[in-house]
């Protein structure tokens, strides 16, 4: 675990005033937190005002350009991290969310909304101002929020101080799903198809979790279904039945594009990111893709939709 000295940003509880130790910066609980305690903890960020100063570059990324408000980069900078080196670590997230996404983070606009402003009768000196988070990653204001998490989660992981197997979890009516998706199937596609065909998770157990994040906009019954069908349990993980399998979770993920109005431009993205995550040749993709057929089996769909 690599050492930090204590940041200009830290952590505190509100509900009993525990302040996280600065050894340990990263931590979703508040360190004091007891079952049946009957106190509401949650811990509240303290900076150092001078300290989040926005950076005189003005990048058009704007968690780039905004970084030193992060807990994250304080965090970083604490342990010995360079200031290029988190920005390169942004900028390597951004890239990757854009290949999953189509594109990365950019300033939102905030806008003067002329419709609003005559329906509710404001004239020069008022109006209505939106800020515009429909362009935004995942088409919400949630990813920026998310990529936030996962700023924390990969300093933690680098200074020994997160586990990167450790399970996630989100509650969400679609949005902060959707974008936790989008910011997570990065993390967990970039970790490449051999460790999730390793032992430690068995079988296809890891690689199929992937891919169903990375089809979670799509009923998760009908692609589950689709993947599931295929299943062989107690068959041993030799190099011929991993690619064999590999290539079954791609035609599912196929199957399961098609099976809506055809593969839209975020889905054959994804479809590509999968692919070469999963090490299969693009003259082997196209022949799953030439020899499925264009409507598979839309009884059996339709009646797992109707289940």
């Amino acid at each position: 675990m690599t050492a930090v000295s204590a940041p200009a940003s830290s952590l505190a509880c509100t509900g009993c005033g525990a302040v996280v130790p600065a050894e340990r910066p990263f931590t979703l609980r508040c360190p004091a937190a007891r079952s049946g305690d009957d106190i509401d903890h949650v811990l509240r960020r303290s900076i150092t005002p001078a300290a989040m100063e926005r950076q005189p570059d003005a990048h058009a990324n704007p968690f780039v350009r905004y970084r030193t408000r992060f807990h994250a980069y304080h965090v970083a900078r604490s342990a010995g991290w360079s200031d290029g080196r988190f920005v390169d670590l942004i900028l390597e997230l951004d890239a990757a969310i854009a290949q999953v996404d189509g594109h990365g983070f950019e300033t939102t606009p905030l806008v003067r909304s002329a419709g609003l402003d005559a329906a509710l009768g404001f004239g020069p000196g008022g109006g209505v101002w939106v800020k515009d988070e429909t362009g935004n990653v995942s088409g919400s204001h949630k990813a920026r929020h998310l990529m936030g998490v996962m700023l924390a989660l990969r300093v933690a992981e680098v200074l020994g101080q997160a586990d990167p197997r450790a399970p996630l979890a989100i509650a969400s009516c679609g949005n902060a799903a959707l974008a936790a998706a989008v910011v997570a199937i990065v993390y967990l596609v970039s970790e490449g198809a051999e460790r999730f065909l390793s032992s430690e998770l068995g079988n296809l157990a890891g690689l199929l979790a992937a891919a169903l994040v990375v089809f979670f906009l799509a009923p998760l019954q009908r692609f589950s279904e689709h993947v599931a069908s295929a299943a062989m349990p107690g068959t041993q993980n030799t190099p011929e039945y991993a690619a064999f399998r590999k290539l079954q979770v791609y035609e599912a993920a196929v199957a399961e594009a098609r099976s809506g109005d055809g593969i839209s431009q975020k889905e054959r993205l994804l479809l590509n990111r999968l692919r070469d995550s999963l090490g299969i040749s693009v003259a082997d993709a196209e022949t799953v893709e030439r020899e499925l057929p264009a409507t598979r089996d839309n009884t059996a769909i339709q009646s797992a939709n109707n289940r």
